[in-house]
This record gives structure tokens, sequence and C-alpha cells, in this order.
């Protein structure tokens, strides 16, 4: 097992004020802790850019249908008019 150096918290602070005593509350953490928790930042992030990048590419085909669709209309119109001349 490996033994980690804590020192000891220091003795409470008595606040002259109110007479009360403050407590200290010290967590222990170790490496394993913070790079899990950095992992997950890392990966909620991506996922939301993932997402959103779906989303915006669900968009551009939709748009890109109602274009096509649109430039097909007018130009079926402009050749009944040519026609009709």
């Amino acid at each position: 097992m490996e033994e980690q150096n804590i020192e000891p918290p220091p003795a409470p602070v008595k606040d002259t004020a109110t007479k009360k005593e403050r407590n200290y509350v010290y967590s222990i953490r170790d490496w394993k802790e913070y790079l899990g928790e950095s992992l997950l930042i890392v990966f909620s992030v991506l996922l939301a850019l993932g997402v959103t990048e779906y989303i915006n590419k669900q968009h551009e085909k939709e748009k890109t249908i109602e274009l096509v669709k649109s430039i097909s209309e007018e130009l079926k119109h402009n050749k009944t008019a040519v026609l009709e001349i």
C-alpha cells in the first residue's frame, strides 16, 4: 500500500467575535480522480460538438433539398414561359 504523507489539519481557529470554532474540511484526492474528471469533461464537450455537427448537417441537407426543388420549379416555369412566347 502506498503511504500518503498527509499533514494534520491545523488547530481550529477561534473567532474572537462570536467565540465559535471554525472547522476545516480537507478532501484527499489523488491524480486518478483528477484524470477521471478531466476525461469526463473532455468526453462531454466532444459529445456536445458531435451532436451539434449532426444537427447542422441535417439542417443543411433540408435546405439543399428545398433549394433544388425551388430551382426545379423555377426551371419548369421558365420553360413554359419560353414555349408560350
